[in-house]
Parts: C-alpha cells; sequence; structure tokens
C-alpha cells in the first residue's frame, strides 16, 4: 500500500487488490470498508480500531482529482464561511514605555444614556493615561467634536502635568486633523494614530473603559436621576469614583503600586511616602510583555506572507450576522511590510 502526502492519508489501492479478498488482505476484516461509485471509479473507505479514516482509491488519477477539487473555488467558498477564526503571523514585540510623563494615550468612551422621567441624557467622556505610571485622567465631552478633543487634552493634561512628548490615539472621528494641528502646532505634540502597522495602539485605556462602564452601570440605579441637572450630578460622580478607582488600584505591571503612589510618591490612602525605581519596574513591565507574546503566538499559526500570495479579510460580525460570510476575498499581496509585522493587502487584484 502506497502512501500519498494528503492530509487525508490518500493509499492507492491496485486492482489486484481489489480482486477476489485482495482487499479484505489489506483491511483484515470486511465490516471495516465501504464501497462507493466515483464516477467510472470505485472509492473505498475503512477504519481500523484506534486509527484515522482512510481513503483507498484504485489508481492515482482519483487521488489527483480529489486535489484538484480541493484547491478549486469551492474551497476558497467554504473557507469564507467558516467561523474558526484561525490566525496567521506571528504577533510583533512590544517595548514598554520606560520614562513617565513622556506619552500620553487618548480615547474616548461611549456614549452612555442615562433615562430621565422624559427624556434620556446622552454623553461622552475621554480618557487620558500615561502608560508609564498609568495614571488617568477622564472628562465628559459634550460635542466629541475634535476641536473640544483638543481643549480636554490641553485643559485636564496640560495644565497640570509636564508637557508629553507624543499622543497616541485611534482613528475617531474626534482626533481628526483639528486636533492633530491644535496639538502639534500650539503645543509641540507629536500625535501618532493606531494603525494596521502599528499594533502597539492604546490597549491600557480600552481596558480601563471596562471598569469605567461597570462603575457606571453600578452607580446610576442607585442614584436614580430624574432631571437633567440630576443626570450631570450622576456623571460627574461616576467619572470621579472610576478615576480614584483606577489610581488607587495596585497593578503588577508596575510593581504592584498604584499608579497614584508612583507619580505622586505618596500612598493614596495612607500618609505614607514612596520611593521606586522606574529601571527596574520598567524591566519587570518589559519580561511581563515578553511572556505575554509568547502565550499570544503560541495560539497562533507560524507564517510568513509573499507577494503574489492570495489572503482572506476577516469581517466583523455582529449578533444578526449568523449566515454572513467570516471573510471577504481572496486578495493579492503586493506589498511585505515586516516593520511592524503588518501586510498590506492589494483589494483590487482577485482570484
Amino acid at each position: 500500500m502506497k502512501k500519498g502526502r494528503h492530509p487525508f492519508q490518500f493509499d492507492t489501492v491496485h486492482e489486484y487488490q481489489i480482486r477476489n479478498g485482495g482487499l479484505q488482505s489489506c483491511v483484515n476484516s470486511r465490516q471495516e470498508y465501504q464501497r462507493h461509485l466515483y464516477g467510472s471509479k470505485t472509492l473505498v473507505t475503512y477504519c481500523k480500531d484506534g486509527e484515522e479514516p482512510r481513503i483507498c482509491i484504485p489508481d492515482e488519477m482519483l487521488s489527483r482529482s480529489v486535489k484538484q477539487f480541493k484547491s478549486s473555488c469551492f474551497r476558497v467558498t467554504c473557507q469564507k464561511n467558516k467561523r474558526g477564526w484561525k490566525t496567521y503571523g506571528q504577533l510583533a514585540p512590544r517595548e514598554a514605555v520606560l520614562l513617565p510623563w513622556q506619552e500620553i494615550h487618548c480615547d474616548s468612551i461611549g456614549p452612555w444614556k442615562i433615562d430621565l422621567r422624559a427624556r434620556n441624557i446622552e454623553f461622552k467622556a475621554m480618557t487620558i493615561i500615561d502608560p508609564a505610571t498609568n495614571l488617568i485622567e477622564i472628562q465628559p465631552l459634550l460635542n466629541g467634536i475634535a476641536i473640544e478633543a483638543a481643549d480636554v487634552v490641553e485643559d485636564t493634561w496640560i495644565a497640570r502635568y509636564p508637557r508629553p512628548v507624543r499622543c497616541i490615539t485611534d482613528n475617531g472621528p474626534e482626533f481628526g486633523q483639528e486636533f492633530r494641528d491644535r496639538l502639534e502646532k500650539n503645543l509641540g505634540i507629536k500625535v501618532r494614530s493606531s494603525t494596521a502597522r502599528n499594533p502597539q495602539g492604546n490597549p491600557i485605556v480600552e481596558r480601563i473603559h471596562q471598569s469605567v462602564g461597570l462603575i457606571l452601570r453600578v452607580i446610576t440605579p442607585e442614584e436614580n436621576p430624574r432631571s437633567f441637572e440630576d443626570g450631570k450630578r450622576v456623571i460627574r460622580r461616576c467619572l470621579a469614583t472610576a478615576i480614584h478607582a483606577c489610581r488607587c488600584a495596585s497593578s503588577g505591571a508596575i510593581g504592584d503600586l498604584s499608579p497614584g503612589a508612583l507619580a505622586f510618591h505618596r500612598d493614596m490612602l495612607l500618609d505614607i511616602p514612596m520611593q521606586t525605581d522606574i529601571t527596574i519596574l520598567t524591566t519587570n513591565r518589559q519580561g511581563m510583555i515578553d511572556r505575554n507574546l509568547l502565550k499570544a503566538n503560541a495560539k497562533r499559526v507560524k507564517h510568513d506572507y509573499a507577494v503574489d500570495e492570495k489572503v482572506l479579510k476577516q469581517v466583523s460580525l455582529g449578533l444578526s450576522d449568523k449566515l454572513k460570510p467570516s471573510y471577504t476575498g481572496p486578495y493579492r499581496i503586493s506589498t511585505v511590510h515586516t516593520k511592524w509585522n503588518g501586510y498590506d493587502r492589494t483589494q483590487a487584484s482577485y482570484l
């Protein structure tokens, strides 16, 4: 019996093995196989105890036909509708921020609604954090436009803390060109947006947003606001409680210290001075980042993308998109960028 290279273990069964019990000597029992007619060929499948199912074919022509069928466009349609969510390629390493007050991450939260008697209050908020100390500031937004976001950064962070060198944002509408011009031209702060080529982004802010949402869901039903002024008071209290909770909570990434203690060199609850070594904390944080990176890459499929290779693009699906395809494409890769482990796909080239 000759084994092929296909993962389904295609075996070639010659004509003399099919005649007069030759197949029985091959599989040891007649109950272990079944004959199926595939065109003019006879396809025989069998399975032994403790082994994977094998497919026996009478000649190599059928093996090539099956491989050609699997590599046809039907396979692409099947892959586009799978829900496996396999991830390919290794994640790029990330460097921990060494010095405090050098970089800030900005992001917006909301909109959130508070139910009143006659109407609802809808509001947004802007989160600013120093990734070295995890010190956070949260300020409500009225309209969520770029000029208002720039005012919040200037009035909330620049007026209270040392001027940073960089500002990392996402691609939200509140961080448009007016926001960028205000910070770069007037304040001398470089604005960088998180894109596919810069996957470092602002992941710390997204985790804090979950804590802020939890506090809002707990305090709002207890206060039960009925007027517009009561709603604004609840919003201010919720955001202040979230800021205090984030500043007092100890974190393993900064040596089991709280962000407030690390930034102000004094405990947030007790009248005790704090003295820390920022270099040791950065080394420990870098080790934690590297360990988490190894765990994440262990779950991903190793693959080096190449030019002219075809890939599928994952689609963001909602709760009502159960019958929609999981991927679009295939697209041909025109350029490979290895700096940030990102890959530029040309969507104009199809199969």
